[in-house]
């Protein structure tokens, strides 16, 4: 590992990204069932948790390989990157699935009449 202790990601980028992962979070958790939680969906729970630690420890995008800084370019593809471009070159960017729960819930909505009229009133 590298001799850095914290990336120097610029505070907006930082906040920005914070957010993407508390909403995602946000989104799987209410998609989690309780009863018979989907193991995709709690694998990507952890990761994102644990991208909230390491932004708490400081530890938020640097290379777990390398200990040299991510790019932002790749953290903005995927918050949650442990790999550096160069470290993790085989990787790709995981399909969001976050996309696929909120098109799967407006999907649920789109014969539903009353979220119709309600939105169109004119009344």
């Amino acid at each position: 590992m590298g001799d850095k202790l914290a990336m120097t990601i610029n505070r907006t980028l930082f906040n920005e990204l914070e957010t993407v992962i508390e909403d995602e979070l946000e989104v799987l958790h209410r998609n989690l069932d309780p009863e018979d939680p989907d193991p995709v969906i709690k694998l990507r729970i952890n990761r994102l948790d644990s991208a909230l630690q390491r932004m708490v420890d400081g530890s938020y995008g640097l290379c777990k390989k390398c200990g040299e800084e991510i790019d932002e370019d790749r953290l903005r593809a995927n918050p949650i990157a442990l790999l550096c471009a160069q470290c993790g070159h085989h990787e790709r960017p995981p399909e969001s699935l976050v996309e696929k729960l909120l098109a799967a819930e407006l999907e649920d909505t789109e014969g539903d009449d009353d979220l119709d009229d309600d939105y169109y009133d004119d009344d």
